[in-house]
């Protein structure tokens, strides 16, 4: 069983419990999504995840959006997304720094 808590909110992620209809994302083909998590220190939580057996999926990185951040695997099958704040960006400096991060890319 995982824990999580934060300031305002606490949950929890359990094994599989079939006889209860209570089934991991791996039951299902996997996750579509990740939870996302914000820390003050990214990189001491990052770290203490992997050592608990997270598997990395997207390693940590600085963000043109003024975040660092990556995304584990829990050994449950939970996706995670772990960031920190790191800069303000403005809304004009995020408008152009999306169109160039994305202007590689093509349709289909």
């Amino acid at each position: 069983m995982e824990q999580l808590r934060g300031a305002s909110a606490s949950g929890l992620t359990t094994d599989e419990f079939p006889e209860m209809e209570s089934f991991g994302p791996g039951h299902f083909g996997g996750t579509y999504g990740a939870i996302y998590l914000h820390a003050d220190d990214v990189d001491d939580t990052w770290q203490r995840a992997v050592g608990a057996g997270a598997t990395v999926i997207r390693p940590l990185n600085e963000t043109f959006w003024g975040e660092r951040e990556g995304q584990l695997l829990d050994p449950f099958g939970h996706r995670w997304g772990l960031t920190q704040h790191l800069r303000d960006v403005t809304l004009a400096e995020l408008q152009e720094l999306t169109t160039e991060a994305f202007s590689g890319l093509t349709a289909g």
